[in-house]
Order: C-alpha cells, then sequence, then structure tokens
C-alpha cells in the first residue's frame, strides 16, 4: 500500500504501517517468510472411537432383610400408638367381642399373623364353621384351617389335639383361632366338654405357651362354655379385645376405635388404622406365604388324659387362678 494513502488515513496508520514493513524486512533478512504461520490446534473429538466407554451401572438396592423389616414394624406401630397389638402377640387367653361386621376376624387374623412375623415357626391353626360367602376374606395360607361348613369332627379334633398337648406338658407355642365360638356348646360334644375347654384356658393354656384366641359377638352362656355363676371370674382371665362398628348409608363397617383389657392386660383405648390388615403384613412379609401348615385331620378319641381342673378354686383376674 502506498504510504500516501496510508497518510490519507491518519498518522497512528502510518505508524503501524511502518511498524508492519520493518518487521516483516527483518523476517526476510534472517531468511524467514515475512508471514507469520500460526499453529492449528488439535481437533477437539467428541467421542473417543479408539476404546469403547464403558458405563459402571449403580448396582440395585438390596432388599432388606426380614429381621430389619420385622425392626421397622415394630416402629411404625409405636408410631401410630399401636403398640399394645404388638404385645397381645404373647398374650394367652384372648377373647375378640362385637356386632357383626365390626372387624374382629379380621384383628385376630391380624394378631396371629404377628406373632408368625416374631416367630416363623409359629404355627396356627383357625376354626372357623360358617361356610365361606361372597366378600369373606381367605385366612392366610400360612394357617391350618378346618370346620368351614359345619365340619364340626375338624374342629373337635382340633380341642382334641390342644387338650392333648396340655396333658402331655407340651411347651411350644401354638396359636389356636375359635371362629364364631358362641355356636360350638352342642356340637363339638357333650356338655362338659367346652368347660373343661374353658377352665383349661384360664389354668393351664398360659403355662404350657397355648395361645387361644375366641371370637363372639359377646358374653352369652355359651361363649364361658355354660358355666353358671361364673362369668366375671372366667372373663377377668381373658384379655378382651372389644371391636365396634359404625353405619354408614345404613351399612356396617368396622369403627377404627376398640379397647383393650381384663386379663391382667394394661386397659387402653386406641384407633386401629384401615391399613393395618393381614393384607398389608402380608405385602410386607412375603416370607410368611411359604410358611407350610400343619395338616389337620379329623377329631381323634378321648383316652381320658383332658386335665381335669373343674374342682380347683377359680379366682377372677389371674391369668393363671390360683
Amino acid at each position: 500500500m502506498n504510504p500516501t494513502t496510508i497518510l490519507s488515513f491518519g498518522l497512528p496508520a502510518l505508524i503501524a504501517w511502518s511498524l508492519i514493513d520493518d518487521f516483516e524486512k527483518a523476517r526476510i533478512s534472517r531468511g524467514l517468510s515475512p508471514q507469520v504461520e500460526l499453529d492449528q490446534p488439535d481437533a477437539i473429538e467428541l467421542v473417543d472411537t479408539t476404546t469403547p466407554a464403558t458405563v459402571a451401572l449403580p448396582e440395585p438396592p438390596k432388599p432388606k432383610s426380614f429381621e430389619e423389616r420385622k425392626a421397622r414394624l415394630i416402629e411404625v406401630l409405636a408410631d401410630h400408638r399401636l403398640t399394645p397389638i404388638w404385645e397381645l402377640r404373647n398374650a394367652t387367653p384372648i377373647r375378640f367381642t362385637g356386632w357383626q361386621r365390626s372387624g374382629k376376624s379380621t384383628k385376630a387374623h391380624t394378631l396371629a399373623l404377628l406373632r408368625q412375623i416374631d416367630d416363623r415357626s409359629h404355627p396356627v391353626t383357625v376354626c372357623t364353621p360358617h361356610p365361606v360367602t361372597p366378600g369373606d376374606k381367605a385366612w392366610s395360607s400360612s394357617f391350618s384351617t378346618c370346620g368351614a361348613g359345619n365340619q364340626w369332627e375338624e374342629i373337635k379334633g382340633t380341642i382334641d389335639r390342644l387338650m392333648a398337648r396340655l396333658g402331655e406338658g407340651n411347651t411350644t407355642p401354638h396359636t389356636t383361632i375359635f371362629d364364631e365360638f358362641s355356636g360350638y356348646g352342642g356340637k363339638v360334644g357333650p356338655d362338659g366338654y367346652i368347660q373343661e375347654l374353658m377352665l383349661s384356658a384360664v389354668r393351664e393354656m398360659a403355662k404350657h405357651n397355648e395361645m387361644l384366641i375366641l371370637i363372639a359377638h359377646g358374653d352369652t352362656m355359651a361363649m364361658n362354655g355354660n358355666i353358671k355363676g361364673l362369668s366375671a371370674a372366667m372373663w377377668g382371665n381373658f384379655v378382651t379385645v372389644c371391636c365396634n362398628r359404625i353405619l354408614r348409608d345404613g351399612k356396617p363397617y368396622p369403627s377404627p376405635k376398640i379397647t383393650i383389657g381384663g386379663g391382667g392386660f394394661p386397659d387402653c383405648s386406641l384407633v386401629w388404622p384401615e391399613w393395618f390388615t393381614p393384607e398389608w403384613l402380608l405385602e410386607n412379609f412375603p416370607e410368611l406365604e411359604e410358611i407350610t401348615p400343619q395338616r389337620v385331620t379329623p377329631a381323634i378319641p378321648n383316652l381320658g388324659f383332658m386335665p381335669s381342673v373343674a374342682s380347683k378354686p377359680l379366682v377372677a383376674n389371674s391369668p393363671q387362678g390360683v
């Protein structure tokens, strides 16, 4: 470019041109190219095609162990003020009373499952004479069940075996649930048969870890084995769970409020939440459904080994009688 033309742009442009001209002349005098060649940067590779990338997937969370879930269950029950229900797992004898559709069987079912959660070797036998009807919920597959459809011989066989365990001095825990118990009188044996069972419940079962649960509608003569004059003394030795019901649009539903007392158990009232069901426990402890229940067989002959306790005095509010 002509210096005169550059000068038309002003003095700064002339000075800049002079410096560049001197720089180029100096490079030429040293045998170098008047233009400076700049090094090009290496290309940026978005993906490394030489070595495949390996991404380590996180390990799936390990399922909590049975004991960890059990510990969490105890915490959940405490958070909802249901610790008395957990403590009932060691109580015997127990009776659930209340109107139809007050949730007696469901609550007894839940308690029996808590016992199996506490000890998976704990056997549970359920005697229920009424036939299965639409809407009825099945007992857990970990339980032995018998008597459906008024099969009284099967129920009598269960009572015989229970009494045999007492006579043999067995101390292995075993839960037996008698549903609709007020209807047993005259169906499973002579008049003294149920009386012997009831007196043994008061005298012997706590000593031998026989965990008896009775389900019935209330304090009827049939419920206490037709033992006249001993109702107060009899039921004072049982832990009683009183259930109630509420009506919605004229239909009965279980009331969430229950009371517990008797048999030396501290009196208390609590709210039984709707989620606290056998289904909820089995969902969280599916291992229970892997338990093989004991086989139920028909009645066995009574050879006279049933312990006789009728002659012993009966004291109210004493779990074992003194």
